[in-house]
């Protein structure tokens, strides 16, 4: 039950702690959020605001860490992997249900992307629901509003060249040549380098080497690029 097929209009309301009344009370769209994790008892949920429902962004400062006070999309992550499925469960006793927010906090000053965190009590229809994890959502919309990225500009991939947003040509040019070419030779690393960022490449592999990632590296990468062409001649593009 994924897509825009499946959801479904609610009421939000959101308190923060410093007030009795809602700084938030809106209709809204609500769907599912994840992949495995939604045979979970407790689902990931997304809030995917609409102007079909009246307003097509969710007006509040919910992150301390960011400066940022519009959303279009946001999601109640139940924490992933790192949820306790069971309490009888023994391997769910090492579950915090916060271990990825935490692991993004403390690489919030490499060269990676981090998502912005704040947890929250949930309650449908009046009755509690669980502890979820508000976080940021990674789409078109993101990229536009924390790096001026227009919509027709970004490519935006998931795993092996999977396409969320945008065409994955350039990125499949880069794997052939470095199939090809090696990355041994000075000229053929120079070219690497000018079709993505190394930097940030070793950064997100440090990290998820560091906190031992079970899930990775064949699921749950995604990676993107404004559009943008630095051949040095045709003849460099046909190669």
């Amino acid at each position: 039950r994924k897509g825009k097929e499946n959801e479904i209009k609610v009421n939000i309301e959101y308190f923060d702690k410093q007030n009795d009344t809602a700084s938030i009370n809106t209709l809204c769209g609500l769907r599912i959020n994840g992949g495995e994790t939604r045979s979970f008892p407790m689902k990931a949920l997304r809030l995917c605001p609409d102007l079909k429902y009246g307003c097509d962004r969710l007006n509040y400062k919910f992150f301390n860490e960011i400066d940022d006070t519009s959303f279009q999309d946001i999601v109640l992550r139940n924490s992933g992997n790192d949820f306790p499925t069971s309490f009888w469960e023994p391997s769910s006793s090492s579950r915090t249900m916060l271990r990825d927010a935490y692991i993004q906090y403390i690489c919030r000053n490499m060269n990676v992307e981090t998502q912005a965190y704040q947890p929250v009590i949930v309650f449908i229809n009046g009755e509690f629901w669980g502890l979820h994890n508000i976080r940021e959502k990674y789409d078109k919309e993101y990229f536009k509003r924390v790096y001026d990225i227009d919509y027709d500009e970004l490519e935006f991939l998931s795993d092996n060249a999977s396409i969320i947003e945008g065409g994955n040509w350039h990125y499949n040019n880069l794997i052939n040549y470095i199939s090809v070419r090696g990355t041994v030779s000075e000229e053929s690393y120079l070219h690497i380098a000018r079709q993505m960022d190394i930097v940030s490449f070793i950064d997100f592999m440090i990290a998820e080497i560091f906190v031992h990632n079970t899930d990775w590296p064949v699921n749950n990468t995604v990676f993107w690029r404004k559009k943008t062409y630095c051949y040095e001649s045709e003849a460099e593009l046909a190669h």
